[in-house]
């Protein structure tokens, strides 16, 4: 195994913790995992990973990843109504001031 096999982007450890990218980085500001910069990317190594999941000190509050979902589509819907509208409303103004 080479050394790029054994780090780990944030990505991939994010899958491997069932966690999303933005908490493996608050894990990771947080100093619960230790890290590596790899050309301004954050590496684990995969030893350390292991070592961490086998002495059970890795810990992701569930309510913590719950609090960052993703918007319904709904919502997302509501939202660019708002952008076209806000978007429409300073054409408007700014026609007016021509």
């Amino acid at each position: 195994m080479t050394i790029e096999q054994k780090l780990l982007s944030v990505k991939q450890v994010s899958v491997i913790l069932n966690v999303s990218r933005g908490g493996v980085y608050r894990l990771i500001r947080e100093g619960k995992i230790p890290h590596v910069a790899v050309g301004g990317r954050r590496m684990v190594s995969l030893e350390t990973l292991q070592s961490l999941l086998a002495k059970g000190t890795v810990e992701v509050s569930p309510a913590e990843e719950s609090s960052k979902r993703r918007p319904k589509v709904g919502e997302l819907r509501e939202q660019r109504l708002a952008l076209y509208q806000a978007a429409a409303a300073i054409q408007a103004a700014a026609e007016l001031m021509v």
